[in-house]
């Protein structure tokens, strides 16, 4: 059994390619955590993703920070029109 290695993952090409790089380099088993702060990306396609490029599994955390909802304040968007994993505000 490999030792684990949690990497924070985007979805996007750059955590993908390190999801690999870290494995093959490494000998890491990839345990991906995919962080909901209100953003309107595709979460669940970035789920299906990591495990597709050879995480172990990916675990998606929905966290809310004052930066989070001071961010959302200034779009003026409330955060429930731009994730179905809602924040309290």
């Amino acid at each position: 059994m490999n030792e684990k290695l949690v990497l924070a993952y985007s979805g996007g090409l750059d955590t993908s390619v390190m999801v690999h790089w870290l494995e093959e380099k490494y000998d890491y088993d990839i345990v991906t955590l995919t962080a909901d702060v209100g953003q309107a990306s595709d979460l669940i396609e970035a789920e299906k993703t990591s495990k597709l490029v050879g995480a172990i599994t990916n675990s998606l955390k929905t966290i809310c920070t004052q930066q989070s909802r001071r961010m959302h304040s200034m779009n003026r968007t409330p955060i429930s029109q731009t994730s179905s994993r809602t924040c309290n505000v």
